[in-house]
């Protein structure tokens, strides 16, 4: 919201500006009337506007199948420490927002109530007057001291005023230029959005200029008509004429000195009329600065390879499918009969071949290179993968040792669409992590892993499971006896964590709890080394334990042997919600669930993706949120049908990288996760 106003006003800033500067001394004044009217609605829409089709021509993605990621972890066990149990705490109350919010509304209430006083003004003057209908307009005779002033279609007259008969022939025409012309939804217009952005000083100022420009109309059809200096005298004779209604159009209106200017003035030539063409490269400037992330590729941290054209061996009138009725298998399980099970089989006869054949190149291992590899690939109608190509690079040897892999894979079961065999593309995602330097996405749920030991580290070094005495968390070295000395440190290590840790809000939205064990190393100069999962729960809290493991403090290192030794370390932290949050998991968990599946397409992407979604007519939750897990985006659906299609602009979000799309109906919860580039 903050960002849209700010959007908006400086929109408005601009154009108001360029009307100042270069249109308002201008004779044009049914061109500046419609100028600020059309200015004013585009600094509304400028900052909502979305540039689709320039996105599409910058969307050079193709839609494939994501393969689930292939995820290598190592596992040591060591010495375990007590398990520490997180239950969400409440949430802290923002109180400068609301303080924020509670000055906004009651801005809102009064600017409102001045606009419904008004209107009720007008209303009560109107029925407590004689009403006569004329041609074109309603005359409105009262008997209260005021100025003439028109309302949309009502013209108010005071019996008390005394004018000869030009004089009310002229401000009869100046009232009713006001009511043919539509002035009053001008106002009403303005005044209505003065309620929600009564704070913005612009507005007021373009509120402004759109009366004078009025007066101006109206003046220029009298002296039409009659002479200026009879017209002028006029208008200053009646300046004291009496009260004003703020929503009206009345005769004596302000800014008298610049309505005589304006009148005086010598028409604008024709060639001036060029001027309203200078605003269109504002325009444009203007859409491109704010959409510029719309329109331009995302920065990421590794460059994006062009794609390139693809070259399959097939007929010309051959397809490639995207997503068939029968998906490609990797060979080996052609023997299990359920063709749910096959497919996990296959996955994972497939992450096997990853693992047993994959190396870390010693070039990335140097230069500590490590991240996400995207290769893209297609299983032809003969079981066949072609054409395998890097969407994502990292270089230093990394693609060409994903390329390398993936063209030692045997024959698949080629994919079936309509009962007949069919090309189909599909993308790998794989990332090189060094083992002890990873950036926490390598141990969420379904995020691809490679894992290379750090070069910096002695390999010499042993590192124990067992010790003559075991590191402890400093702050207890006073106490002299061990046991008491180890259970003090091990209380100050829990106070730490617990003080620190936070529970996930995707875990907490999605209901999700569990145990993460963590292990790490305590070496032998009492640092924390090598933090890694070994037992995941996902939704943000394995990421959550890896931050807090890497806010501890220098330990005081093992001992073996009279010396100081590394020494593995097991921290299970349990994930738990209350029995009585989150309200909303425990409504979701009375709802019977039928099987639930989705899937993604393109991935990666750009920021458009769209969510096939098979599930029961029932109320799902959509999650997205980002590998720490927050939750940067939350929609509930009512109710879905049996196939339901979900399109969302990633890029909305401001995030790239690797995000989670989360489906929650009932007690089902499923996550698949989307590389944003």
């Amino acid at each position: 919201m903050i960002s849209y106003c700010l959007e908006s006003t400086i929109c408005w800033f601009i154009f108001y500006g360029f009307y100042l500067l270069v249109l308002e001394r201008e004779t044009f004044f049914t061109l500046n009337r419609f100028y600020l009217l059309i200015t004013f609605g585009l600094g509304l829409l400028f900052p909502i506007i979305e540039i689709g089709d320039w996105q599409m021509l910058t969307d050079t993605d193709t839609v494939s199948v994501i393969l689930q990621p292939v995820t290598v972890i190592a596992s040591q066990m060591g010495y375990t420490l007590q398990e520490i149990v997180v239950t969400p705490g409440a949430e802290k109350t923002n109180y400068i927002g609301q303080f924020l919010l509670s000055i906004y509304l009651i801005g809102v209430v009064l600017t409102a109530s001045r606009l419904v006083h008004g209107w009720w003004s007008i209303h009560r003057l109107k029925s407590q007057s004689v009403v006569i209908q004329k041609t074109g307009y309603t005359l409105v005779k009262t008997d209260q001291q005021h100025l003439p002033f028109s309302f949309f279609r009502n013209l108010f007259w005071s019996n008390n005023l005394n004018l000869s008969i030009e004089d009310e022939t002229r401000i009869l025409k100046h009232e009713l230029t006001h009511i043919h012309q539509h002035h009053s939804i001008d106002i009403l217009l303005l005044e209505i959005f003065s309620i929600l952005f009564w704070f913005n000083l612009i507005l007021w100022f373009y509120k402004k200029s759109i009366r004078n420009t009025h007066e101006y109309l109206a003046d220029k059809q009298v002296i039409a008509q009659h002479q200026k200096k009879q017209y002028g005298q006029l208008l200053l004779r009646q300046m004291q004429s009496g009260p004003a209604f703020s929503l009206t159009h009345n005769f004596n209106h302000s800014q008298l000195k610049k309505r005589f200017q304006m009148m005086n003035k010598n028409k604008s030539s024709r060639w001036a009329m060029t001027r309203y063409i200078w605003i269109l490269p504002i325009f444009a400037l203007l859409l491109l600065a704010f959409k510029t992330g719309d329109i331009l590729p995302k920065n990421t941290q590794h460059p994006i390879l062009p794609v390139q054209e693809f070259h399959v061996n097939q007929s010309p009138g051959d397809s490639i499918f995207t997503e068939v009725e029968q998906m490609p298998m990797f060979p080996g399980c052609e023997a299990v009969i359920d063709i749910e099970e096959r497919n996990k089989c296959a996955n994972m006869k497939m992450f096997q071949h990853v693992y047993t054949n994959i190396k870390y190149p010693e070039l990335a291992r140097k230069n500590n290179n490590q991240g996400l590899v995207i290769v893209r690939f297609v299983i032809n109608k003969k079981g066949i993968l072609e054409s395998p190509e890097i969407m994502r690079s990292l270089g230093d040897g990394l693609d060409e040792e994903v390329i390398r892999v993936v063209k030692g894979m045997p024959q698949w079961t080629p994919g079936i669409q309509n009962g007949k065999k069919v090309n189909v593309y599909f993308n790998l995602p794989v990332k090189f992590m060094i083992e002890g330097e990873g950036d926490g996405q390598s141990v969420e749920k379904n995020t691809p892993v490679v894992v290379g030991r750090n070069p910096s580290t002695s390999t010499n070094d042993e590192v124990f499971i067992e010790v003559d005495q075991m590191p402890t968390f400093p702050g207890c070295e006073e106490i002299a006896k061990m046991a008491e000395r180890k259970s003090c440190a091990d209380q100050k290590m829990l106070q730490h964590i617990y003080t620190n840790i936070k529970y996930p809000e995707l875990a907490y939205k999605t209901g999700s709890q569990g145990t993460v064990v963590v292990r790490f190393i305590v070496d032998k100069n009492g640092n924390i080394v090598k933090p890694e999962i070994v037992k995941s729960v996902g939704f943000g809290c394995d990421t959550e334990v890896l931050r807090v493991v890497g806010t501890l403090p220098k330990w005081n290192p093992g001992i073996h042997q009279g010396e100081k030794v590394g020494v593995y370390f097991n921290l299970p932290i349990k994930f738990k919600l209350q029995d009585d949050e989150p309200s909303i998991t425990k409504e979701k968990k009375e709802i019977l669930s039928a099987p639930l599946e989705f899937s993604i397409f393109p991935n990666p992407t750009s920021g458009q993706i769209k969510i096939g979604l098979k599930a029961a007519a029932q109320p799902t939750t959509l999650y997205i949120s980002d590998i720490r897990g927050k939750i940067l985006k939350e929609e509930t659906f009512p109710t879905v049908t049996e196939a339901t299609e979900i399109t969302f602009d990633l890029s909305t979000l401001g995030a790239t990288g690797t995000l989670f799309v989360t489906i929650q109906q009932g007690t089902q919860i499923k996550t698949e996760q989307v590389v944003v580039n």
